[in-house]
C-alpha cells in the first residue's frame, strides 16, 4: 500500500509542478484505494474518517484565509493522507512539509529567483513531507 501511495503521490506532485493543479481524478483514485484498504484491513474506520475531515477542514480554512493561494487539490490530498495514516501522523507530516517548504522557498526568495507572488506548487512539499516523516518514524 505504501509503495502505491508513494508512486501515485509522486505522479500527482509531478503533475502539480507542470500544471500548478492537482487533478481530481488522481485524488479520487487515491481516495477509493485508501477507503478500500481501510475496509479490507478491518480497521475501525471512524477515527480515520474524523482525521480526514479534520485535515480537510484545517486546509480549507487555510485556503480561505490565504485568499485561495493554496489549491483545493492540496486540501483534498491532505485529507486523503490523514484518512489513511491518522491525525497525529498527518499533523507531524504537515510540520515536516512546512520545514521542507521553508528550506526551499526562503533561499529562492533571498536570491530573487522567485518573487513573493510567484505561484509555487505545494503538492511536492506535501508528498515529500509525509514520505520523509514516514521513513523517519
Amino acid at each position: 500500500m505504501i509503495l502505491f501511495l508513494i508512486i501515485a503521490s509522486t505522479l500527482l506532485a509531478i503533475y502539480d509542478i507542470k500544471k500548478l493543479k492537482v487533478p481530481n481524478l488522481g485524488n479520487l483514485l487515491l481516495l477509493v484505494v485508501v477507503f478500500g484498504n481501510l475496509f479490507l484491513t478491518n480497521y475501525n474506520i471512524i477515527p480515520h474518517i474524523i482525521s480526514g475531515l479534520a485535515a480537510f477542514l484545517t486546509f480549507i480554512l487555510i485556503y480561505f484565509i490565504s485568499k485561495r493561494k493554496l489549491g483545493m487539490g492540496d486540501c483534498k490530498y491532505t485529507a486523503i493522507i490523514a484518512l489513511h495514516f491518522g491525525y497525529n501522523f498527518w499533523l507531524y507530516s504537515v510540520m515536516t512539509t512546512s520545514i521542507i517548504a521553508l528550506f526551499v522557498t526562503i533561499p529562492l526568495l533571498l536570491s530573487k529567483k522567485i518573487k513573493r507572488d510567484t505561484k509555487i506548487p505545494f503538492m511536492p512539499f506535501l508528498v515529500s513531507g509525509w514520505i520523509l516523516y514516514y521513513f523517519l518514524t
